[in-house]
């Protein structure tokens, strides 16, 4: 075996030619291309972890969702969870037509706040002014409950019996969610 032939042989056999010694090199615009769709889906996988996880955080923090400020003060109570957004602006059309200045309740509540505070940090203490304010503002909203057990009531009793089953499926869901046992917060476990 002669030279010449002896590295064509080996050549042949690892595929090479002398031209093709040199290693083999990825153009740079390929590389940068598969570089980019690599990057791309990482970013996206980590993007959607993360928005899971803020989700789930966000979705069981947190004290349950209450009925809205305002039907809480007309005096829906317990009853607004169950009632539908056409529910509420009836029965705040109720509440309008019997005269129900809000404003004015309003006002006399947030009156009757500061006359509280006042009263427990009054030096001497006066016992029968914290009392009357306080039996004011009970009686305040005892009138706004007797009135929205009143309207609920009677708008209940309107109903067909179609919306008052769907109305008692969405009550039973929230007394569900009460029963439950509370979810445990982080922090130590005793």
């Amino acid at each position: 075996m002669g030279s010449i032939s002896g590295r064509r042989s080996w050549a042949w056999i690892w595929g090479r030619t002398k031209a093709m010694t040199e290693p083999l090199v990825t153009p740079p615009a390929r590389k940068a291309r598969a570089r980019t769709w690599i990057l791309t889906l990482s970013l996206a996988a980590n993007v959607l972890v993360a928005g899971l996880g803020l989700g789930t955080w966000m979705r069981h923090s947190g004290p349950p969702p209450e009925p809205p400020q305002a039907e809480r003060r007309l005096g829906f109570g317990q009853w607004a969870a169950g009632l539908e957004r056409e529910d509420h602006r009836a029965l705040r059309q109720a509440f309008d037509a019997r005269g129900m200045d809000f404003r004015g309740l309003r006002q006399a509540e947030m009156a009757d706040r500061r006359a509280l505070l006042d009263a427990l940090r009054a030096t001497p203490f006066e016992a029968a002014a914290f009392a009357a304010i306080t039996d004011r503002i009970t009686a305040r909203a005892m009138e706004r409950m007797s009135l929205g057990n009143e309207l609920i009531r009677d708008h209940v009793i309107a109903m067909d019996d179609s919306r008052r089953r769907a109305f008692a499926d969405r009550l039973e869901v929230e007394v569900k969610k009460a029963e439950a046992p509370p979810r445990p917060r982080g922090g130590r476990k005793d």
